[in-house]
């Protein structure tokens, strides 16, 4: 089994209070950057209160902040909500509003982003999500809503899902993370969109490879990762010139599955994943203020 999904450890039998109930004061903000590269300040105090789902403990979201810090995680994920519906306002021919649209999360986590697609667009979308860690998937049904469905995939391309089904596939973080199978996985989540939907692939590209040296847990992850394969000396210099390859592996660990870093290029982008979407955008940092999302439309 654990050649094909995600072993990772768990706390699921002790989740955090609602986000609300973890803030501390009367105001707390969030600067992101929007999908025209400019930084906006998201004040979520008053939103968090919508929220009366637990949050996860930081093992289970990947590690990512402390628990002190999870209202901040929370907004992170309204912020992406934000600059999701911005990329159906531009690039779709209907608006939320007009009909109920199915959106996928893939890679969907412990429900970062997909709490929001719940908790402010319930009436308007009809939410999955799905991972390959089966305690992520777990964590979501015995916490979250049960307005959105969500199950268990595996690291081979396949979803069960008719041709065109979902109308705006998210993926945050995960092709930073597929590699042998990179083209497979992008052409099963083209044959399960719409032709008039939209994908929203987040990418480390060279926008975020200029910000690595003034991060310092970005830094140090891709020193440790690099250990494992050592084809690139890892200095603080490095991040001083362009990326010096299109397309670059760092291997995390010796596991079969979640066990690389991967950086694109914009370039490689255009040139290789064209083959099989028209390439609406790159959102240089847009995610996280670090990431870069890749907005695309099935050919």
């Amino acid at each position: 089994m654990s050649d094909f999904v995600r072993v990772k450890q768990t706390m699921i039998e002790k989740p955090l209070p609602p986000p609300g109930q973890m803030l501390e004061g009367d105001s707390a903000s969030l600067a992101y950057i929007d999908l025209n590269g400019r930084e906006q300040v998201l004040d979520y105090s008053q939103l968090v209160q919508f929220d009366q789902m637990p949050m996860p403990m930081p093992i289970d979201r990947e590690g990512y902040g402390t628990i002190e810090l999870s209202p901040m995680i929370w907004a992170t994920g309204h912020a992406d909500w934000l600059n999701v519906c911005d990329a159906m306002k531009r690039h779709m021919n209907t608006e939320w509003s007009d009909q109920k649209s199915r959106l996928l999360d893939f890679g969907c986590a412990s429900g970062r982003f997909l709490r929001h697609v719940v908790l402010f667009g319930r009436d308007q979308v009809d939410a999955w999500g799905c991972d390959f860690a089966p305690n992520n998937v777990q964590w979501v049904k015995r916490h979250l809503s049960s307005d959105f469905k969500v199950f268990l995939n595996t690291d081979v391309p396949h979803l069960p899902f008719p041709d065109g089904y979902f109308n705006v596939i998210v993926a945050f973080s995960v092709f930073t993370h597929i590699n042998q199978f990179e083209d497979a996985w992008l052409l099963e989540l083209r044959r399960i969109t719409n032709d008039q939907g939209i994908l929203y692939l987040t990418i480390l590209n060279e926008a975020s490879w200029v910000k690595v040296k003034n991060r310092p847990v970005s830094y140090d992850h891709i020193t440790n990762a690099n250990k494992f394969e050592g084809n690139i000396p890892i200095t603080k210099e490095l991040f001083n010139a362009p990326m010096p390859h299109d397309r670059i592996v760092f291997r995390m660990s010796k596991s079969n599955v979640y066990n690389c870093l991967v950086w694109h290029t914009s370039k490689y982008i255009h040139d290789s994943w064209s083959r099989y979407f028209e390439i609406l955008e790159i959102a240089n940092n847009a995610h996280g203020q670090y990431q870069s999302p890749v907005i695309l439309r099935p050919r």
